[in-house]
């Protein structure tokens, strides 16, 4: 077994980088490093992170003739697929927890699917990243741009920081609509047990108004309902209004696939039963493989 003996500076450097980088890989090199540090053998490495010896003796060797470098992702040759001809319209987006890894960070996929403009939907993207994580957002963002995407019309998303954060640096022109289905949650979760099935008929009837002013004379009249009994649901309501009613912005025809994410929720749903199943995978990329 090589031994690996790390100062106090590499060994916080090193833990530093499991917590920030984006790059799954890495991290797992990361983690061998410290793990043959801390007195780990290599079979105990391998059962860990679920990669053979062979792989754990490589990154080892690696380390130790190049430092941090040596653990860095060579990219492979291979060119994945352009999408030049693709005529994205809408662009919908989500970070989908599965139950795998071994880091204390909680990594998730992120999707990203585009509607074309002949109604068809394809699968963008999915990779293994940090879901309110700026730079796991904008590396797919910056990856779709150099297989040949256009800008589309606009994204569809949750409540993710990182998301809007990476948008905003490299479409910020993009219309934005945030969904619907998770804020109605986090309105409800503000409100107390016994009013929450008054609340939500209210809830579910802002975003099906026939037009942007009546939704938001909806909204005035939840304000007023319960302002005083849940100030905190209120604010929830109000928080970042103008990207929930974007969706008015387009035909009419299309506001049922724009007020939410389930574009991206409805289609994995089935399929994550299979990782739930199989309780925890120690990789990222075998839950992702599976899905």
């Amino acid at each position: 077994m090589l031994r690996i003996t790390l100062s106090a500076g590499e060994q916080a450097a090193r833990e530093q980088t499991l917590k920030t980088t984006a790059e799954r890989r890495l991290r797992d090199r990361c983690q061998a490093v410290l793990m043959a540090h801390r007195g780990r053998n290599r079979k105990a490495i391998t059962d860990d992170l679920g990669v053979h010896r062979t792989t754990v003796k490589k990154w080892l060797e690696q380390y130790q003739a190049r430092g941090v470098e040596g653990l860095r992702v060579q990219r492979a040759l291979g060119k994945p697929r352009r999408i030049d001809d693709l005529e994205v319209v809408y662009l919908w987006a989500d970070g989908l927890y599965v139950k795998a890894g071994l880091e204390d960070t909680k990594a998730a996929l992120l999707v990203m699917i585009g509607a074309l403009s002949n109604g068809q939907k394809v699968i963008l993207a999915v990779e293994s990243g940090q879901r309110e994580s700026k730079e796991s957002w904008g590396m797919m963002l910056r990856d779709l741009r150099k297989r040949g995407l256009k800008p589309w019309r606009c994204t569809i998303a949750d409540g993710h920081l990182g998301l809007w954060a990476a948008l905003g640096e490299q479409y910020p022109t993009l219309a934005e609509q945030r969904c619907w289905n998770h804020r109605i949650t986090n309105v409800l979760d503000a409100l107390p047990k016994k009013h929450q099935a008054e609340a939500r008929t209210l809830l579910c009837a802002m975003p099906y108004a026939e037009a942007q002013a009546a939704c938001e004379a909806l909204r005035a009249q939840f304000t007023a309902r319960y302002h005083k009994l849940a100030p905190k649901a209120v604010e929830w309501v109000a928080d970042d209004w103008e990207r929930l009613v974007t969706f008015y912005q387009f035909p009419r025809e299309h506001w049922p696939h724009l007020r939410t994410s389930n574009v991206v929720e409805s289609p994995f749903a089935t399929v994550r039963l299979r990782t739930t199943a199989a309780k925890r995978f120690k990789k990222v990329e075998n839950a992702t493989a599976l899905i």
